[in-house]
């Protein structure tokens, strides 16, 4: 049964005129160089700026990408599409995890940004080899933040030997939440260009490379409200390369970026 993927459908190219880069040689405020390459295309180097050694902590020293704030109704499906080559990734020591690129959706009226993106993809290193992995966030819509932690500082019980095999541990300290679920992932060669479709409809989500369905999954992807954030680029966790080793940097591609929605039958 495929949720999000018909062969009948078609999607509208919408453009990514209003999107604001977050990184490069007019924002060195952020953690990554982000090079224009041509239209809709850049490369993305992680740990370039000197401010952010031993700042990890700190948002934009984990960071550097292209995001657009998105104003449709929650009813449309989304349609993500670029060429993704990877030059560098260490593979010792290893990043949790690298995003190039999460959906974060606004969970309630009060919210700000702080929660986890819904839908996610990820570069992981698992047993020696590199993946992109489909993640998602659905477990927050059911979960009541504590209010002397809306920013959810605390996060989930890293599960580092998990990888994509296996469900998530939830845990039972009464502190830590679930985290987050991984729906599948896709092994990548560097330096070997892949063609990447990630589609979220109301009802689920989907990663194809080269044309291979490598999920397909039904879940909850957006709120009733009227606006989110799509990003792409380099999001990394607070533990990579807090020395901005030049040795331990993550380098890839992301051209021909393509937002389309689907028309309605």
């Amino acid at each position: 049964m495929c949720f999000n993927l018909h062969a009948e459908d078609s999607y509208a190219d919408v453009g990514i005129d209003q999107a604001k880069v977050n990184g490069g040689d007019l924002h060195t405020y952020y953690n990554a160089t982000v090079e224009t390459l041509g239209p809709n295309s850049w490369k993305f180097t992680s740990n370039t700026n000197p401010d952010c050694i031993d700042n990890t902590y700190k948002w934009h020293c984990k960071r550097g990408d292209v995001q657009l704030v998105e104003w449709y109704q929650y009813e449309a499906t989304m349609k993500y599409s670029w060429d993704f080559i990877v030059h560098k990734y260490p593979s010792w020591p290893s990043p949790y995890w690298i995003m190039p690129l999460q959906d974060w959706r606004k969970s309630n009226i009060k919210d700000s940004m702080g929660r986890h993106p819904i839908s996610t993809l990820k570069l992981k290193n698992y047993n020696g080899g590199l993946y992109l992995a489909h993640f998602d966030n659905s477990w927050q819509w059911n979960y009541e933040f504590p209010e002397n932690d809306p920013t959810d500082t605390i996060h989930s019980i890293p599960d580092g030997n998990r990888g994509c095999w296996g469900v998530a541990p939830i845990p039972t300290d009464g502190v830590h939440h679930q985290e987050n679920t991984c729906n599948g992932a896709y092994k990548l060669r560097k330096n070997v260009p892949y063609h990447i479709e990630f589609i979220i409809s109301p009802t689920g989500a989907s990663l194809v490379i080269d044309g291979y369905v490598v999920t397909d999954i039904e879940y909850k992807t957006k709120s009733n409200f009227e606006w989110s954030y799509i990003k792409w680029g380099m999001y990394w966790d607070k533990n990579y390369n807090v020395k901005n080793e030049i040795s331990q940097q993550t380098e890839y591609t992301i051209s021909n970026f393509k937002r389309s929605i689907k028309i309605k039958d």
